[in-house]
């Protein structure tokens, strides 16, 4: 055992937590603070896990349960490989060969590959004996592929190269067909690059390090250039058709955009928004995020119009009547101080930051709910949260329309 070769139950105890998964460390949180407490973390760790037949039992059904695989790339074919070579190489320890020679759990392992890998396991294993048809072979088989993927990929990759050197330094390649000629005439796949920001074929844009250390605002160009989710980072669909149930999952938030693009705002300007210096944090206040719109516009004799339209708020047993400005762009609901005191509304207080086409402020507002109604009452719905702000900054103008004869 490798905790032996350490001299200190000091020692011990910090590769003990290293190598705990995080449920279980907070779940032994207190013991682990304490090196007196490393025999009693062992024993318990060794009565609740340390069962072999168990231990068999969980890395079969983690084979039952591996990933699919999502294409024939180098990288996606090395993670399935490695996720299914793990528990068999620990069945294979504990000479467990009626698990490694179930034809039922071959096929339930092999039916997780592509159709044309399918076809490829199938034709390989045609010939042999139901001897041969073992998860230890499945695995070798599997290995040998990804060697061979490997190998073919970095040839054609020189291949391109050579013969288009204009393509240096393109982003964003799309997978393509090419044709090498020494193969007599086989036709081969370029790998798929699953990150579009630096065309990486081991991570996508949400593990990407350079994705992560751009600013927020360049961040939100590249997912809008490239049409991407704002809920899930991946392409071929929009926000409100996203099958994922993930949240942002930054403290305070209940907006449904990736963390990554938290503070984004919705639209922006062709330039940098400048960003105002924040007030120190007041004692004992919650802090969040808000992020309002502004409109870039490429003509300074343009106008926009907001649709504006009177509504019905309530607050209990209290309604007002009031008008709404509706900003498609916001990511938050705000409501004038003035209209909740009329309302009476309570709620706690919090720290927002305010993005504007000024920049950013800090201010203190109160984040409370309330229920928005159409004037006829046909139609009305709960707003949660609404941030009742001190000071709304909205220009009030009147226009004259002259409605001339119609032809």
């Amino acid at each position: 055992m490798v905790h032996d070769s350490v001299s200190s139950d000091v020692d011990r105890l910090a590769l003990l937590a290293q190598l705990l998964s995080p449920r279980i460390r907070e779940g032994f949180a207190g013991l682990l603070s304490t090196p007196t407490m490393y025999r009693q973390v062992l024993q318990e760790l060794e009565q609740l896990y340390g069962d072999p037949a168990a231990t068999v039992q969980s890395h079969a059904l983690t084979l039952t349960n591996v990933d699919s695989l999502r294409s024939e790339s180098v990288a996606e074919l090395e993670r399935f490989y490695l996720q299914v070579n793990g528990p068999v190489s620990v069945l294979q320890m504990n000479n467990r060969h009626h698990e490694l020679n179930s034809i039922v759990l071959v096929s339930q392992v092999a039916s997780k590959l592509t159709r044309n890998l399918r076809e490829k396991w199938a034709h390989h294993v045609h010939s042999r004996s139901l001897e041969a048809l073992s998860m230890r072979y499945f695995v070798d088989w599997l290995g040998n592929l990804v060697i061979e993927k490997r190998f073919l990929a970095g040839f054609v990759n020189r291949e391109q190269i050579a013969s288009s050197p204009s393509s240096w330094g393109k982003r964003r390649e799309r997978p393509h067909l090419a044709t090498n000629p020494k193969l007599v005439g086989a036709t081969v796949m370029a790998p798929v690059r699953l990150c579009i920001v630096c065309d990486s074929d081991s991570h996508n844009i949400t593990s990407c390090p350079t994705f992560s250390n751009m600013d927020i605002t360049d961040r939100l160009k590249v997912v809008r250039q490239s049409r991407l989710c704002l809920r899930c980072l991946k392409p071929g669909h929009l926000k409100q058709e996203c099958r994922s149930k993930g949240k942002c999952s930054v403290r305070g938030c209940k907006g449904t955009h990736h963390p990554l693009l938290h503070g984004a705002p919705r639209m922006y300007s062709n330039q940098d928004l400048g960003q105002s210096h924040l007030a120190a944090k007041s004692p004992g206040q919650h802090h969040a995020s808000v992020t309002t719109t502004r409109v870039n516009c490429q003509s300074n004799k343009v106008q926009v119009l907001c649709a504006v339209v009177p509504v019905l708020v309530t607050f209990g047993p209290t309604t007002c009547t009031a008008y709404a400005l509706l900003d498609s762009g916001a990511e938050v609901s705000m409501m004038s101080s003035l209209l909740s005191r009329r309302l009476n509304i309570q709620g706690g207080k919090r720290l927002f930051n305010i993005r504007t086409i000024n920049g950013m402020s800090q201010v203190s507002a109160m984040e409370s709910e309330c229920v928005v109604s159409s004037v006829d009452k046909s139609v009305s719905f709960k707003v949660d949260p609404v941030i009742v702000v001190p000071k709304m900054d909205l220009a009030v103008r009147s226009i004259s329309l002259k409605l001339g004869p119609s032809n």
